[in-house]
């Protein structure tokens, strides 16, 4: 979006005869994977052991993911 503003006024001040930028798309080509569904939640949890401390970490660390789509790294 910034780009798109800095063109604008490169436009607005007579630097270029057109908006050229209007028609340019950009195409991802990376594969975009598809989230988790409640159900491979609780399948994953199913195979946690929530008794012990580690188990009950993971479990909380792994619906606080899930629930709030926060990163690895911010959590940790």
């Amino acid at each position: 979006m910034c780009l798109k503003a800095v063109l604008g006024k490169c436009f607005n001040n007579g630097y270029f005869q057109s908006k050229f930028w209007l028609t340019v798309q950009i195409k991802v080509d990376k594969k975009i994977k598809t989230g988790a569904k409640e159900n491979d939640l609780n399948v994953l949890l199913s195979l946690l052991d929530t008794t012990t401390f580690i188990g009950l970490r993971d479990a909380v660390a792994i619906l606080t993911f899930y629930k709030t789509g926060i990163r690895i790294n911010t959590l940790g």
